[in-house]
């Protein structure tokens, strides 16, 4: 039976996505959530007391080392957990230093943000949250900031103020669909190669069938490997299957006796690959059904663009911002919305021109790793 890690997403999908395969195929979900202290909280009094297993990470941990999950928060958030640590260390009988030691990871793949030069906050949901709670009142500043989606938080104050609020038990959820979907990438680019870690491992899944081999061999190493990628995709497409058989039939007799030898492995993976697509699917509906927003007013192009800028990790051409923030649901008003996204990359003091003429945050607080141990 073939596993993936969930932390192989990222990977996979970056090593796809440089091949310019379309995002069908290359493609992965992506969600960023402003975190809470009620949800670090409970997180690190887990690792510190109930995990059983040395090494074992939640499903949060997961979800944000497979980079489904891209969590933000206020500045603010590290001066309430480190503020609680003391009396939740001694509710669960741990000391305190436990307990901070895997904050200090936490912080490591929060991106903290600092709100600024951006006009106050109005509406309902203010309104109602400032009644209840004013010091949550930073979060759903962050959250306009970078367009999240919503709160990730235990907290009822942020739902009852009609703020979007997905509790932490989702991230189960988010870990499966994770897990799912590097398997299904991982079988696509590497079938029975699994754990391929460089180009030269794809010949050797070719080993032992002759005719083939002397072939394959002869070609450059990134055309095995784009033959390869174009072999496994179309094997999971079960109307390619017939059409394979014929075109190696064509091949001569040793070539005939290699697929025979590796068709049951070969067909195995392809019927692994569209369980882990159902089931990946199935956990991200679930996702997606909490994380609608009904009514909910369209933020601004800048919002958009910063979070997109945030989540990245890596400099964006404008064109790419653009794509990306029509994916994410914005509308053009205009007819040039890459001339009107320019002026605003060029005029918010949240961005900075890189080299290339590509974009990046230039406020602190980019998080260290997006990988937690």
């Amino acid at each position: 039976m073939l596993t993936a890690r969930s932390d192989d997403l990222a990977r996979l999908s970056s090593a796809l996505s440089t091949l310019g395969l379309p995002d069908s195929i290359a493609g992965r979900f992506q969600v960023r959530l402003v975190v809470d202290s009620s949800v670090i909280l409970t997180e690190i009094c887990y690792l510190a007391r109930s995990r059983r297993k040395p090494g074992a990470r939640t499903a949060l941990q997961e979800a944000v080392a497979s980079r489904t999950v891209i969590l933000v928060a206020p500045n603010d958030l590290k001066t309430e957990v480190e503020r609680h640590i003391p009396r939740r260390a001694a509710e669960i009988n741990a000391p305190a230093e436990h307990l901070n030691l895997h904050w200090q990871e936490y912080e490591k793949v929060i991106l903290f943000q600092s709100p600024k030069d951006l006009p106050p906050l109005r509406g309902a949901e203010y309104v109602a949250l400032k009644e209840r709670d004013e010091d949550d009142l930073p979060f759903l500043e962050v959250m306009r900031m970078v367009n999240a989606s919503a709160i990730l938080t235990e907290d009822k104050h942020f739902s009852r103020s009609g703020i979007p609020a997905i509790p932490l038990a989702l991230c189960i959820d988010l870990r499966e669909y994770a897990r799912g979907r590097a398997l299904e990438m991982q079988i696509m680019v590497g079938g029975m190669a699994v754990g391929l870690v460089g180009i030269g491992a794809i010949t050797g899944f070719f080993k032992g069938i002759e005719a083939l081999l002397t072939i394959v061999k002869r070609m450059p190493p990134i055309i095995q490997f784009l033959m390869f990628i174009g072999l496994v995709i179309a094997i999971v497409h079960p109307r390619s299957q017939a059409a394979i058989g014929r075109f190696l039939a064509n091949l001569g007799e040793h070539a005939r006796r290699g697929w025979e030898a590796i068709e049951p492995a070969v067909l195995k993976m392809a019927e692994q690959s569209k369980e882990a697509q159902i089931q990946s699917s199935q956990h991200l509906g679930k996702v997606k059904m909490r994380l609608e927003r009904q009514g909910a007013r369209p933020p601004a192009l800048s919002h958009i663009a910063y979070g997109i800028c945030i989540s990245a990790g890596q400099p964006l051409a404008a064109e790419e911002i653009q794509r990306l923030a029509l994916a994410e649901g914005y509308k053009p008003r205009g007819l040039d919305s890459l001339k009107y996204l320019r002026r605003i990359l060029g005029s918010d003091s949240r961005f900075q021109l890189c080299a290339g003429g590509k974009w990046a945050p230039s406020m602190p607080g980019r998080a260290e790793s997006q990988i937690i141990s």
